[in-house]
């Protein structure tokens, strides 16, 4: 969740109970407001495994030539395909500032 003043919520962006990802991949509604950070692949170390191509529920990663590759448009910032790369070729860098939090 990206929302300032929240007590207490988690999501592991997992989409086997999150009516809104479905919402989100199928019909492409924004009902949800992308993270802070966007994944960067270091394409010197991705062998192309594709095991962040498959984790990714947005789609928003497609290996090209054998190297993976981010859309922007589509990503959630989630970071899962960062955290099943073993080779460790995505970081997550924070691309918007705090005040692109929603206030409410």
């Amino acid at each position: 969740m990206n929302k300032f003043g929240v007590g207490h919520f988690i999501c592991n962006c997992c989409g086997c109970c999150c009516q809104s990802f479905t919402l989100l991949i199928s019909d492409g509604l924004r009902l949800c407001d992308p993270s802070r950070y966007l994944p960067v692949i270091k394409e010197s170390l991705c062998t192309g495994c594709g095991q962040c191509e498959q984790r990714c529920l947005f789609h928003a990663i497609n290996l090209d030539e054998g190297i993976a590759k981010i859309d922007d448009q589509k990503c959630m910032g989630c970071g899962q395909c960062s955290f099943v790369c073993l080779e460790k070729s995505i970081e997550m860098i924070e691309k918007r500032k705090p005040e692109f939090i929603p206030k409410s």
